[in-house]
């Protein structure tokens, strides 16, 4: 069970045991997503019904203290898949280009910011579930504002004066662009929708869904931030 996790491990690229110099111990405990403890059998139980990924913790002599269940995300399945998310429109893995410019002032396009992990985020203040989206962003911005491998561009498609009315009421630190259908004519919109694109210009991955959505692109962020 023990090679089992290993081998998994390693193929996810989350978790590198020889490189962090983890010492396995046949006795670490497993935990189911509630944090209790189960045997093996209970734990390749719930692994087989492909609902679960796991997560390593470890002590700080680098021990592995338990294993712990935890339910799978859509970037979890996107690792696991290997490959790139498919857009509705186009076959293309290719993000298009886009050069716009924000409400502080500054100028971004696609194309000069290889080597940088950029996400957006699509909107409309006009539509709740958008408003609800916001936090999301909030919170992404807080976690890497100082991480200069990292865009985060929030691009609203609603009118110029209901952008500017909600942001005087309820304004906000991360980049936001207004006017989004004149510079993203080519991109697969939605209300709301994020969209990450990895250091060479391609999808990574896409979502509507506000499920757990905070979660996976960190989780996709910090992989892909690491890579070489």
């Amino acid at each position: 069970m023990i090679k089992t996790l290993i081998l998994m491990l390693l193929i996810s690229n989350l978790f590198n045991i020889n490189a962090q110099g983890i010492v396995l111990d046949h006795y670490t405990p497993l935990k189911d997503i509630n944090g209790n403890t189960i045997d093996l059998h209970e734990f390749d139980r719930l692994m087989d019904t492909n609902k679960y990924t796991f997560k390593t913790h470890i002590t700080n002599d680098k021990v592995l203290k338990y294993i712990q269940l935890l339910e799978k995300t859509e970037a979890d399945i996107l690792l696991e898949k290997k490959v790139f998310v498919k857009t509705d429109k186009t076959q293309d893995t290719i993000a298009p280009n886009f050069i716009t410019k924000s409400l502080k002032g500054n100028t971004y396009a696609l194309e000069k910011l290889k080597g940088k992990v950029v996400l957006l985020h699509f909107w409309n203040t006009q539509f709740k579930q958008s408003i609800k989206s916001i936090s999301v962003i909030d919170s992404l911005y807080e976690k890497y504002q100082e991480n200069s491998d990292i865009v985060l561009l929030s691009i609203d498609f609603g009118a110029l004066n209901s952008l500017n009315k909600y942001l005087n009421e309820y304004p906000h630190n991360f980049e936001i662009i207004s006017n989004g259908a004149q510079h993203f004519k080519k991109y697969p919109v939605a209300f709301p929708k994020f969209i990450l694109i990895d250091k060479n210009g391609n999808y990574l991955f896409q979502s509507k869904d506000l499920k757990n959505i905070a979660h996976s692109l960190i989780e996709l962020i910090d992989i892909e931030t690491n890579k070489i």
